[in-house]
This record gives C-alpha cells, sequence and structure tokens, in this order.
C-alpha cells in the first residue's frame, strides 16, 4: 500500500541540508540551505539559470537569495523582511559566499548538489 503524504506527515519531514559558510567580513559561520522553490523559479525566470554569475543581472535578488538561504540550526530562516535593506546595504563580496552557497545546493536539474552527505555539516544537517 502507498504511503500518501499528509499535512502532519509533511511537517515531520528531516529539514533540508545546509552547509556551512564562513563569513570573513562578518566573522561568523552561516548555515546555508538550497533555495526554496520561489527564489530558484524567480533566478531561472528573471536572470536565466543556475549560475551564480545570473544574480548580478538582477536588482536585489542576492539579496533575496541571503534572506531565503540562510537559516538557524532548526532549518528556519534568519532573516525576516524588515531586515532587506540592512543586508542590501552590505558589500557584494560579503554576501557571495552564501549566495554561491545555496545556488550549489540547488539541483537545477544539470547536475546533483554537491552536498550528498560528505562534508562538515552533512552529520548536521537533517534530523
Amino acid at each position: 500500500m502507498a504511503t500518501y503524504l499528509t499535512r502532519e506527515r509533511f511537517q515531520s519531514l528531516p529539514r533540508p541540508k545546509t552547509q556551512d559558510v564562513f563569513v570573513e567580513e562578518w566573522d561568523v559561520t552561516a548555515h546555508v540551505r538550497g533555495l526554496s522553490a520561489g527564489i530558484a523559479m524567480d533566478l531561472i525566470a528573471t536572470a536565466g539559470g543556475g549560475n551564480p554569475d545570473d544574480v548580478l543581472k538582477v536588482p536585489g535578488l542576492i539579496t533575496r537569495i541571503v534572506m531565503d538561504a540562510v537559516v538557524d540550526d532548526d532549518g528556519r530562516r534568519i532573516f525576516v523582511e524588515s531586515d532587506y535593506e540592512q543586508i542590501d546595504g552590505q558589500p557584494i563580496q560579503t554576501l557571495m559566499p552564501i549566495v554561491e552557497a545555496a545556488i550549489e545546493m540547488t539541483n537545477f536539474g544539470d547536475k546533483p548538489t554537491k552536498n550528498s552527505g560528505a562534508g562538515p555539516s552533512a552529520g548536521s544537517s537533517s534530523a
């Protein structure tokens, strides 16, 4: 018999895998997940695809990716809408390691994600 998805089952699914990214300018390590469906579709529709350089073509997309991809230990986004201006004011070289990791972890269909269970964050990525 098939197991069907229910709201309860969905809510109990493991959180998405993350990759730890050191942000030198902030002297912190951020948990970064792959892009949510909405942000990934925005990237494809407005910037052309899953290349980190594509995000430079769309104003505000870098900031939206950072807001979407940085999560806490429980996999919840740490940034809220009111953080947008402060994040948007950060130097691009500060934000790009987060953006690049988030895009790398997002499978755009042409290659598997690199975070396949090996590496420093793999052991604590899902629970």
